[in-house]
């Protein structure tokens, strides 16, 4: 159940010497995987030519309406498929407005050091593009052999401006989603996992789910219940959402284990499912 399992294992020394390792030549920012160990879904890709991350930072200087005054090196995040300058202006501000996006921070050479590594371990290329991020995303999806998630689930951390890296593993993509939606969202989101767990054929992205509506209606009809919080807090990380109980995998050779079915928010959520006859 690791909380963001190894998002900080890329801080350490390393006085190794630098590996040989194979870039994409056809895509720069392209993850090449040979043996198809991380096939489960296709790869996303931004359209940034400095990271693969769904945000951009920018600085802005701008009118502050309310005032009339002008305000300076002002940040605001960007997330894909947004306008900037409409962006700051539903912030409150009016031309003259004047912006620029700021360079993601770089891979340490220690990061760098240790993805060579790891990719070589698993005969894969190493992107030519990286950020910080996207670097401690790929060391995370090797070191704890996740897989590529649902694309379905990155369009909704898009949407709620949940920050990532669109090469964040299946697991990790999980924990960061739940980790930073608010209370009422994490609710309808976890019925909404339960559900998947049942139905597979529902979409991945909570919001273009058709029961979206009723899953808000459970969120908020528990708003209030202390136990419910409580039990769903202290026995879920959003790793354990992926699925419920235990599953064989084939490719590992031993069954994996999902988020509990006995705990009293899991309850709740399948007898109000249940009552409103999706199962």
């Amino acid at each position: 159940m690791g909380f963001f399992s190894s998002l900080f294992n890329t801080f350490f020394s390393s006085s190794s010497s630098p590996k040989t390792v194979s870039y994409s030549k056809s895509s720069p920012n392209k993850f090449d995987d040979d043996n198809d160990y991380y096939d489960s879904y296709p790869q996303l890709y931004s359209d940034l030519s400095d990271c693969n991350l769904n945000y951009s930072d920018y600085t802005f200087s701008g009118k502050f309406t309310k005032t009339g005054r002008m305000r300076t090196k002002r940040h605001i995040r960007i997330f894909k498929d947004e306008d900037v300058l409409y962006s700051i202006i539903k912030l409150g501000y009016e031309q003259p407005i004047t912006y620029s996006r700021e360079i993601p921070s770089s891979p340490s050479t220690a990061q760098l050091d240790y993805l060579y590594d790891l990719a070589l371990d698993h005969g894969n290329s190493v992107p030519a593009v990286l950020s910080f991020y996207d670097a401690s995303a790929l060391i995370s999806r090797y070191v704890d052999h996740d897989r590529i998630p649902n694309p379905e689930l990155f369009h909704f951390a898009d949407e709620m401006h949940i920050s990532v890296s669109y090469y964040s593993g299946k697991r990790m993509l999980y924990d960061i989603v739940f980790a930073q939606l608010d209370e009422l969202d994490r609710t309808a989101f976890f019925i909404f996992c339960v559900y998947r767990d049942i139905d597979h054929s529902v979409s991945g992205n909570l919001n273009r789910c058709r029961y979206k509506d009723l899953f808000y209606s459970f969120a908020e009809s528990v708003k209030d219940d202390s136990k419910f919080h409580k039990s769903l807090d202290e026995n879920y990380y959003g790793a354990d959402l992926r699925f419920f109980g235990s599953k064989y995998s084939k490719s590992l050779g031993y069954s994996l284990s999902g988020g509990s079915k006995r705990t009293y928010a899991y309850k709740q959520a399948k007898e109000f499912l249940i009552s409103h006859g999706l199962i």
